[in-house]
């Protein structure tokens, strides 16, 4: 297994299976479109990720405007919602078929789960208690099977990794049990980039904030597993 790379690394090579994932896209379609078209000039996709928070703050009505971006593209689309969606977008993201939450699907060969929401820590978003998180966790993780690559797609990262960030102690606690791969998540923006647990089994990439232009492309080959952490640049002028 291999790490992540960041914005000065070279261009993406050739994948068995290139994943595109982002999260915290808070409703923003231009960086969708932006960071979509970046990732598809390095290469074709057989994968796209969304790592929650798709909306900002009980929006519902955003989510079409960031999926219309994805889902015309025929590559298929993994979700969860995040705190910030509510579960609003949560029932409409399972009922386009996008959503991983609780449930375990395969794509290329690849495993893949998902687990939405977040711990309580705010107050005033879409907080849940760590035992349903847990819940989500092995529940689509049972589902999901037994792969040579496996995938938790979670809003919120296991907690205290990295060192310091604080997350979903449930998701923490699995990776000590379960024999993912990767974990790609979002929700602390700062956190951004990609740790290796403990052990070495599982990396977990944070992919920052896609409202900014944040985003990682991963690859996966028969060497492991290779993490280009990217960020779409922005340019401004002033007249």
């Amino acid at each position: 297994m291999r790490g992540g790379s960041g914005e000065q690394s070279p261009p993406a090579r050739e994948a068995a299976v290139r994943i595109l994932a982002l999260a915290d896209v808070h409703g923003s379609q231009a960086a969708a479109e932006r960071i979509l078209a970046a990732a598809q000039d390095e290469g074709d996709l057989g994968v796209i990720l969304l790592a929650g928070d798709l909306t900002r703050f009980f929006t519902p009505y955003q989510l079409p405007r960031v999926l219309d971006v994805f889902l015309p593209t025929g590559i298929p689309v993994l979700a969860v919602a995040g705190n910030c969606d509510g579960p609003a977008v949560h029932r409409e993201l399972e009922r386009t078929g996008c959503s991983i939450a609780g449930r375990g699907r395969t794509v290329a060969g690849i495993g893949f789960c998902g687990v939405p929401s977040a711990p309580p820590h705010r107050g005033h978003t879409w907080e849940v208690e760590e035992a349903e998180l847990a819940a989500w966790l092995e529940q689509g993780y049972a589902e999901m099977g037994d792969h040579p690559v496996k995938i938790l797609v979670t809003h919120s990262p296991p907690d205290g990794i990295p060192e310091g960030v604080p997350g979903s102690t449930a998701v923490a606690e699995a990776l000590n049990r379960l024999d993912f791969d990767l974990v790609v998540c979002g929700h602390i923006h700062e956190a951004r980039g990609v740790t290796c647990v403990p052990g070495g089994r599982t990396l977990v990439l944070n992919c920052g904030c896609a409202a900014d232009g944040h985003y990682a492309l991963v690859e996966l080959d028969e060497q492991g597993i290779l993490v280009h952490v990217r960020q779409v640049p922005q340019h401004f002028r002033k007249e």
